[in-house]
């Protein structure tokens, strides 16, 4: 994520695509829900299945690039929050973006 070939930086452009998944995914259905979960060093789950996106895009801003990712493990918690999620009728889609490295093992 300290890599300088996304401009402005490459964190920020992520921040802009999640923006626009988290506005097209709310406004297509209004019983979408997006949550958001980092993958550095220990997973963390920063916002909970919703459908305000305001709360999405505040928790997002307060990401900084650290430690190393855990992309097998990330992935992990996504599909157990989705599997406990609400709304069990809708399908169920994990959307990832990486900015570093994933330096997982194949059995994981």
């Amino acid at each position: 994520m300290r890599n300088g070939d996304f401009l402005p930086t490459r964190l920020q452009a992520q921040q802009d695509a999640v923006n626009i998944v988290c506005h097209s995914k709310t406004r297509s259905n209004p019983e979408n829900n997006v949550g958001l979960i980092t993958l550095a060093n220990n997973c963390e789950v920063l916002t909970t299945l919703t459908p305000d996106t305001g709360r999405i895009l505040s928790k997002l801003h307060t990401v900084q690039p650290k430690g190393k990712i855990t992309f097998c493990t990330g992935i992990r918690v996504a599909h157990l929050a989705l599997k406990h999620r609400q709304g069990k009728n809708h399908k169920m889609r994990i959307i990832a973006f990486v900015g570093s490295p994933v330096e997982d093992n194949e059995k994981d």
